[in-house]
């Protein structure tokens, strides 16, 4: 009886002893830790029957208009009785200056005021100048002031004499062109039998052109 429960316990030993070998033999596994999803934030719905707003569109900016300047500071025009005073004061500033581009611009002062005492000085200024060019400047300047060819008549008449230099009768010719032709034709007619050719065919030329413009003006 003895030896049979020793061998049970012998058995039983070797049963546990086996147990712990193979527990040990074993490696634990440790199982992975979940993974958490990213949590995605919530979008709230589109309502239904609306749009987004469109951004604006980058335009260009428009061109800044010029600015006026104010009405108050544009120069007022002369009275008579000023542009009087202004075409004595250019008359007396010519006669004192003999510098050749001063009285230029002095001739060309006295055209743009345009009155009747412009023309007259300016027919002074022609009769007193003896040099050619300033004489031609003051015909040339004629053509700025608007009408009153009755005026300029006298100038322009004296300025195509037979005693003038040639350059300056022919500028006189020219000038005469530019005027109305109940003025100019009697003068370059009396020109056509010039001693000097070329008046005769710068005369004959102007008439011939005062002539077409008067058959153009024919209704």
């Amino acid at each position: 009886m003895r030896m049979i429960q020793e061998s049970w316990r012998v058995s039983l030993v070797a049963v546990m002893a086996a147990a712990v070998v193979v527990g040990c033999s074993k490696t634990e596994e440790v199982p992975p830790e979940p993974v958490t999803p990213p949590v995605k934030q919530a979008v709230p719905p589109k309502p239904v029957g609306t749009t987004m707003p469109k951004p604006a569109p980058v335009t260009a900016k428009p061109n800044t208009p010029p600015v006026s300047r104010p009405a108050g500071l544009l120069p007022a025009p002369l009275t008579p009785a000023d542009a009087a005073r202004e075409v004595a004061a250019l008359e007396a500033g010519y006669i004192a200056n003999p510098d050749f581009s001063k009285r230029v611009e002095a001739i060309y002062k006295i055209s743009d005021l345009a009155t009747p005492e412009a023309i007259t000085v300016l027919g002074r200024l022609f009769h007193m100048e003896k040099d050619p060019d300033l004489k031609i400047e003051v015909i040339d300047s004629l053509s700025d002031i608007d009408e009153m060819d009755d005026r300029k008549i006298a100038i322009l008449t004296a300025a195509a004499g037979a005693d003038q230099p040639k350059d300056v009768r022919e500028s006189a010719i020219d000038g005469l062109g530019d005027l109305e032709p109940k003025y100019a034709l009697p003068i370059l007619q009396s020109l056509v039998n010039d001693s000097d050719e070329d008046i005769r065919d710068a005369a004959k030329d102007q008439i011939e052109q005062l002539q077409a413009e008067q058959a153009l003006q024919k209704p």
